[in-house]
């Protein structure tokens, strides 16, 4: 699945010959300079054009998709925020449904975050130890499928104001070097699968005893919706699919407002 899996915050595109890769690096010459719409009503044809062209990328497709977001005035961030998490939801509607088969649908999952780390290079890396800046380390947990949603979190969080250092299916000594080596103010665990609960609680239990002190533990994903188990079965501190609520737990204000940063409200599911 492409970067699914990758450990660190490098944007990582399809290689050369996948037309996406062109659409993924066009986006932002495109739209930055065109758009200045970011709303959260989101047009169910970009959505849809969006998810067929991540299936079937084509060249064609490439251009007409695009075409159709610059005609709609659509911003990188409305993209990033609401088309991209809609357009995923739309691959697993279809794949539920036994219109996609799995292969397609991880495929043009990989794509979409690609395309969603492409756009977010405008928005800066992880800049440390920058004067009044936050700082969030969002995991997640395992050799997890589900992880276009913490990115997208994570380019949000991003352009907030906050430093956020994203890693994706960590192995427990890197996870205890990086917390050996920076101080961070939360931590943040998307978790896609109830199957993931083990490996969540030692995840935790390393967070407690290598991380800040105090340092609170969240949890989101769509492993945790609708359970009532996650704090005892994880230990962590806290459980909410709502971003905004996570950071007023953790105490990290962003330093954008959040109604400034994009659609007015996004999940952590994964």
């Amino acid at each position: 699945m492409g970067d699914t899996h990758v450990r660190d915050d490098r944007a990582r595109l399809p290689d050369g010959g996948d037309p996406i890769a062109v659409f993924a690096a066009r986006v932002l010459d495109v739209l930055v300079d065109r758009s200045r719409r970011t709303s959260s009503t989101l047009r169910p044809d970009l959505v849809l054009a969006l998810a067929e062209g991540m299936v079937t990328p084509d060249g064609d497709r490439v251009e007409e998709t695009l075409t159709a977001f610059r005609r709609a005035c659509i911003s990188p961030e409305a993209m990033a925020d609401a088309y991209i998490p809609a357009a995923a939801q739309h691959l697993g509607a279809h794949w539920a449904a036994d219109r996609l088969c799995f292969a397609e649908v991880s495929i043009a999952t990989a794509r979409l975050q690609a395309l969603v780390r492409a756009i977010g290079t405008r928005w800066g890396g992880d800049p440390a130890h920058l004067p009044g800046r936050r700082s969030v380390l969002m995991i997640v947990p395992g050799a997890e499928q589900h992880t276009l949603g913490a990115v997208v979190v994570t380019g949000r969080m991003r352009r907030m104001g906050l430093s956020v250092c994203l890693r994706l299916g960590p192995e427990h000594a890197e996870v205890i070097a990086l917390l050996r080596s920076r101080s961070f103010d939360a931590a943040m665990l998307s978790i896609g699968h109830g199957e993931r609960f083990e490996v969540s609680a030692a995840l935790v239990e390393t967070l407690r005893r290598c991380g800040s002190r105090g340092m609170p533990v969240v949890a989101g994903g769509a492993g945790v919706a609708g359970r009532s188990d996650v704090v005892a079965r994880t230990g962590v501190d806290y459980v909410t699919q709502d971003l905004g609520d996570a950071l007023t737990f953790c105490g990290c204000a962003p330093l954008v407002p959040v109604a400034a940063a994009g659609p007015a409200k996004i999940s952590l599911r994964g």
